[in-house]
């Protein structure tokens, strides 16, 4: 106890000791403070302490226009200090404190923005107070300081001027901040001002966009769109137009801006399209860019036989196309189609079978064959517009043609009948008689033949001249579906190990079309004669085929079978015990299966039992050993 007494006195006398020593500092410190303003105050009146403002120059008595007017002795009020008759009791004079001037220049921009970064100065007046600065950029302060008067040892040169020059500005709002302080460091209320300095040096940025860009040609009409952007701290966007020449078309006050172009190209040359971008400032981007623009297709003409003509005389064609611009290709095709029914198609493109002439171009062919032709011209120009003239003329010195019977030759069908018009399936050149057959009898147009076997079809026509045609066809009627052989496997079988099974159809004019195990599609491949397959994995599956023939007929056949795996030596002679064994009743194995949860059941009684027996023997000890703790710090308190 008494040691404890001890230190908590000699802590006091600790605290004392350092209490004293920090009030000898502060006094101290504050003497010097004092002393120093005295100095200051000294060294900046040059009168020691006397009011200077109140000395006039040119002598001892004073300034004389203050004295009044009949005595020598003049105003007492205007006496100097430091006299026999100074008021003890008047407060000293205040320092006057002059505002600081900001020389700003005025903004060469739109909208009170500089086009270029100014110099700004700023000047301190008189020789009290304190001129701060401060430059910020958003967030970011930029500049700052402090402007006071200083007299150096040297020389009476006053420092109170500070240009800020452009480089310190950053582009967009630039916040200066100036005021002053009284000598006692408070703001003057009255010369503190903010000034918002906006700075865009630098011309928006504009992309021209074309749909398809600015090489391709475009049909009519053409959308030009205009991004433009003026950075972060730019004054942005303010005024977006669009000529076509000298003519304005469109304005716009949006970044992206999009203006339609309808004037259309001439003589292949492209439109001019400029843009002027201007943004709040005043700055100014301009570009151009040409459009491609071709509002008429192509003109295209076949010159030299009419529509439709009749002739044995050889004919001759002149195909033309021409446009306002430039052509992109130029094409002639020929449909030829020969008394017999042949047809075949020329094209001619080459532009070196054309003739090429200030933006058009020229084709001449001369026809001697017989035959019925179909002829074309055709033109695309730049902008994909594309014209097309067609003629059709026929030369005969030859029998009529008949169509389509060829085309039922050797065919297989479910069903005939010959439904088309006579002008369909008859060319010739003048007037004609037919008459159409089927198996050496008349045939009325638009019978229905179903009867199964071989049919011939025979069409004759004659024309006024007398020319003879004639046109024969066999072809088989079949409405028979095909059929279908399995081999080597039947319906609800098992087999062991592997299995190899065949298909084929009955008729070797069928065909099998697909194969199918198990939902999966199987290649097809015939091996002497029908589709072979393997089975090697055991299982149960479904085999589905599908065969059709000539006539368009279709068959499907579906197989099930097991494949089930091959028994070895020992299980094939353990077989017969197997079933012997597998003829126990019934009732048997139901007795077995109680007996076995029974003995499940008791065992897991006893488990239960135990457990329950060891948790309360754990629980026992546990609070037999707390009571003998308790016990035991109840005795050792007695002791103490």
């Amino acid at each position: 106890m008494g040691r404890k007494i001890r230190t908590g006195a000699l802590l006091m006398l600790v605290l004392a000791m350092i209490y004293t020593q920090q009030a000898v500092i502060y006094a101290q410190n504050e003497a010097e403070k004092n002393m120093k303003k005295t100095t200051e105050s000294e060294n900046l009146d040059g009168t020691n302490g006397e009011d200077k403002e109140q000395e006039k120059p040119g002598g001892e008595e004073g300034d004389k226009e203050q004295e009044k007017p009949g005595g020598e002795e003049g105003d007492k009020e205007q006496e100097k200090p430091g006299g026999e008759d100074e008021d003890k009791d008047k407060e000293p004079e205040q320092p006057e404190i002059k505002r600081y001037e900001l020389e700003i220049p005025k903004a060469d921009g739109k909208n009170g923005y500089y086009l270029s970064k100014p110099s700004v100065m700023i000047t301190h007046n008189g020789a009290y107070g304190t001129t701060v600065y401060e430059l910020k950029h958003g967030e970011d302060t930029l500049l700052q300081g402090r402007i006071k008067y200083i007299v150096s040892q040297e020389a009476e040169e006053q420092k109170t001027k500070i240009s800020l020059e452009g480089e310190v500005f950053e582009e967009g709002k630039n916040i200066l901040h100036v005021f002053m302080e009284d000598e006692e460091g408070n703001v003057i209320p009255e010369y503190d001002e903010t000034i918002e300095i906006r700075i865009d040096t630098q011309s928006p940025t504009v992309t021209l966009e074309a749909p398809e860009g600015f090489s391709t040609w475009y049909q009519k009409e053409a959308w030009i769109r205009v991004v433009s952007e003026d950075g972060t701290w730019g004054s942005q966007v303010d005024t977006v137009t669009c000529y076509v020449g000298n003519k304005i078309i469109g304005k716009s006050k949006e970044n992206q801006s999009e203006f339609l172009i309808t004037q259309t190209s001439k003589s292949g040359e492209g439109v001019p399209v400029t843009v002027t971008v201007t943004d709040q400032a005043g700055n100014k981007t301009e570009k151009t860019q040409k459009l491609f623009i071709d509002s008429l297709a192509p003109t295209v003409s076949l010159t030299g036989p009419a529509d439709y003509l009749i002739t044995s005389q050889p004919v001759t064609i002149e195909y033309q196309a021409t446009d306002e611009n430039k052509l992109e290709s130029c094409r002639a095709v020929i449909d030829y189609e020969k008394p017999e029914g042949e047809k075949k198609t020329e094209v001619i493109d080459s532009e070196e079978k054309w003739s090429l002439k200030n933006g058009s171009a020229s084709l001449v062919k001369t026809f001697q064959e017989d035959g019925i032709y179909k002829t074309s011209v055709q033109a695309v120009d730049k902008a994909k517009q594309k014209s097309e003239h067609f003629l059709q003329f026929m030369i005969d010195t030859k029998n009529p043609v008949i169509k389509m019977v060829d085309e039922l030759q050797g065919k297989y069908l479910k069903k005939f009948s010959w439904d088309y018009p006579v002008d369909v399936f008859i060319k010739d050149f003048t007037t004609f008689v037919h008459q159409i057959q089927m198996d050496g009898r008349l045939y009325p147009i638009g019978t229905e033949i179903d009867t199964e076997g071989r049919h011939t079809l025979q069409v004759n026509a004659i024309d006024a001249a007398g020319n003879e045609a004639v046109a024969r066809a066999e072809f088989v009627i079949d409405h028979t579906p095909p059929k279908i052989q399995f081999y080597q496997v039947e319906e609800g079988a098992q087999y062991e190990g592997i299995l190899n099974f065949q298909v084929d159809s009955r008729k070797k004019e069928d065909w099998i079309e697909e194969v199918l195990i198990n939902g999966k599609r199987q290649t097809l491949k015939k091996e002497d004669g029908k589709y072979t397959f393997q089975i090697t994995n055991p299982g149960e599956y479904e085999v589905s085929v599908t065969a059709a023939d000539l006539a368009g007929n279709e068959a499907e056949e579906n197989i099930s079978f097991e494949i089930v795996p091959e028994k070895t030596i020992l299980e094939k002679a353990a077989a017969p015990i197997q079933k012997i064994l597998s003829g126990k009743t019934e009732k048997e194995q139901k007795n077995r299966q109680g007996e076995k949860e029974n003995r499940h059941f008791a065992m897991l009684k006893w488990i239960v039992i135990g457990s329950i027996i060891t948790i309360l023997l754990i629980i026992t000890g546990v609070v037999l050993c707390r009571r003998k703790k308790d016990s035991a710090k109840e005795e050792q308190a007695d002791e103490e």
